[in-house]
């Protein structure tokens, strides 16, 4: 075929034709299945190095023995001295970015490829490619290196496309034999934050192998979900130290048409903090220890995570701690007031989060004290970790300023539901009051109660760093070894 010749050219012949130019550089033509047929119909007779990217059919899966499929290629290729060298997933992964143009997502019905393809960026502004996985079954994990232990920390969903033989066997070596006694229809995603969080292969510039990561979507049209934030949120996470390594992020359009971001991080591979709960006291105290200890960490180096739960804590097998999902993160002391579409806060943050319209201790205040905000979340978290119950245990804060009519919490039960408690906040004074109460009726070590009500000081300004805190708490260790 001769490429200058100026003839009308289906998608496979185009193909062929990039091969002619690229040949002297020995690289391979990619065709899928059903373009390599037609293009040998059409009796293209040059010897070339064809990878396939296999969908439905391919040669060796015992499904299509003795198939029509099967003996015309084997025909074909014999006849033209073609070549067919099966093209792993793995190895295709960096082929997009120029291939793209201006679109970052690549439907896997234009790939052939078992996932969706997304063209990223990296902190530094270098270009990767990732495929989503969406949820993955439990024997695929475990080839990546997953155990039991962990995959029972996952959130598990039912697929209704399960993970076909071919997707797997582009995912990892399996015999066709070996992938008919797998559970394909349970599936684990990682959790859920703002939106799921799922898995994704990516591979990173400089690197052979791609790596399994986790995929966190920002829900569109969240304050949080715009690209400024989703960069800040990556810098800030790196920033910490106490963190899983972010790589970078993509974007894409969601089935709303609305834009959608995707970041791509290591995956926190250990046991959220709400899974250990019942491990023996002692255990407790070490594992808090070592939590608060990277929170000093990451407040030394600036950051303050602003969003500090049991969701967000993982412990590795070596009971040390991570903290995940930056999306409220500041490196800023103080901090201007975050906004929510809901006016009500869970009781697991700082009272003063959900109070910009009334004075508890300051006037006119506009902002959060950021280090003192994290600390209220760590006594509130630690209540439940090391007592018996959360402090105000799904409970929702209630701002009753004096302007706000007494049927307010009226109102936010309506909103709230009739399941949480509802915590007035009408002045410091009377908020502290109820949370003292509510403290002495949790049951937890008496030094360790002292110290978590120091964290629960309703005026930031008395309330206790985690500077100190780890201090006191590791002194409480000591003492009881």
């Amino acid at each position: 075929m001769n490429s200058n010749q100026p003839i009308q050219l289906s998608a496979f012949q185009a193909a062929a034709m990039e091969y002619n130019r690229i040949q002297d550089r020995n690289e391979s033509i990619i065709l899928h299945i059903p373009q390599l047929l037609k293009a040998l119909w059409k009796g293209f007779t040059k010897q070339y190095s064809v990878s396939i990217i296999e969908t439905r059919t391919f040669i060796n899966d015992p499904r299509h023995k003795n198939s029509w499929t099967e003996d015309f290629l084997k025909r074909a290729l014999t006849d033209r001295k073609i070549s067919l060298q099966p093209l792993s997933n793995r190895n295709i992964l960096s082929d997009y970015h120029e291939k793209s143009g201006n679109n970052n997502r690549h439907d896997k019905r234009s790939t052939g490829l078992p996932f969706t393809v997304f063209n990223a960026t990296t902190d530094t502004g270098k270009p990767f490619t990732a495929q989503i996985l969406n949820g993955l079954p439990g024997y695929a994990l475990r080839k990546f290196g997953f155990t039991d232990n962990q995959l029972a920390q996952m959130k598990k969903v039912t697929k209704n496309q399960p993970l076909s033989f071919i997707a797997a066997r582009q995912l990892f070596p399996i015999t066709h034999e070996d992938y008919k006694k797998q559970n394909n229809t349970d599936a684990y995603i990682l959790g859920q934050s703002m939106s799921k969080v799922k898995m994704a292969l990516v591979k990173l510039p400089g690197q052979t192998e791609p790596i399994l990561c986790a995929a966190k979507k920002a829900q569109p049209g969240n304050a949080f979900a715009d690209e400024a934030a989703v960069k800040r949120e990556i810098a800030l996470q790196n920033q910490s130290g106490g963190a899983p390594k972010a790589h970078g992020y993509t974007s894409t359009v969601n089935a709303a048409g609305k834009k959608q971001f995707i970041i791509f991080m290591d995956i926190a591979r250990g046991t959220g903090a709400g899974k250990l709960r019942h491990e023996n006291a002692a255990k407790k105290l070490l594992l808090a220890n070592d939590m608060l200890t990277t929170l000093c960490r990451m407040h030394r180096n600036g950051v303050y995570p602003c969003d500090i739960k049991e969701d967000n804590i993982i412990f590795s097998k070596e009971g040390k701690a991570q903290f995940i999902d930056f999306g409220h993160a500041s490196v800023n002391p103080l901090n201007t007031m975050f906004h929510y579409n809901n006016p009500y806060l869970a009781t697991n943050s700082a009272p003063e989060c959900a109070t910009s319209q009334q004075n508890l201790w300051e006037r006119n205040r506009t902002h959060v004290h950021s280090p003192k905000a994290d600390m209220f979340a760590v006594g509130s978290f630690l209540t439940s970790f090391l007592g018996d119950r959360q402090l105000f245990a799904n409970g929702y804060w209630v701002p009753m300023p004096p302007d706000v009519p007494k049927d307010n919490l009226q109102k936010a039960r309506k909103i709230i539901g009739p399941k949480y408690e509802l915590v007035p906040i009408r002045s410091g004074n009377d908020l502290q009051t109820l949370i003292d109460n509510d403290l002495k009726k949790i049951t937890l070590h008496p030094e360790v109660r002292t110290l978590i009500a120091k964290m629960l000081k309703v005026d930031p300004s008395q309330r206790i760093d985690s500077e100190a805190a780890a201090r006191e708490l590791n002194q409480i260790i000591q003492k009881d070894h």
